[in-house]
């Protein structure tokens, strides 16, 4: 459990999950994710879609609509939108500037679960790029 945080009821692991509760650290989570993952992404062949976002090392997180800032404060994942592609999103929703403060739980070493407007997503780790 997350110190300081209630763990929620979260949606059925889609891999399996890690033993205890572990909270979400920067290091666990660079890489690739496929997000809103459902059981049917488990073998990870969504992740050619252009779909995934990439969190790097260097703080700067990499999706189809633009890029952000982000970092993690507890299990609070915070992103600041840097670049943003005006013909996909609505620059009120996710200008360059806007920040969003979503609650971030791992579930596993590869499977992480957020809400969202009042429903669970899940994401999965993508393999690297070859």
């Amino acid at each position: 459990m997350v110190v300081g945080c209630t763990t929620p009821s979260l949606p059925p692991p889609l891999e399996t999950p890690d033993p205890v509760a572990v909270p979400p650290t920067a290091a666990w989570l660079v890489g690739i994710w496929l997000p809103d993952a459902t059981p049917a992404d488990v073998d990870r062949g969504a992740c050619a879609s252009g779909q995934p976002i990439e969190y790097g090392a260097d703080g700067i997180s990499r999706f189809w609509e633009g890029d952000a800032r982000w970092r993690l404060q507890g299990n609070r994942l915070i992103e600041t939108i840097i670049s943003a592609n005006q013909d996909i999103i609505d620059p009120q929703e996710l200008g360059v500037g806007t920040t969003s403060r979503t609650r971030l739980w791992r579930i596993g070493p590869n499977e992480a679960a957020w809400r969202q407007g009042g429903k669970w997503l899940r994401m999965l780790r993508c393999p690297p790029p070859v």
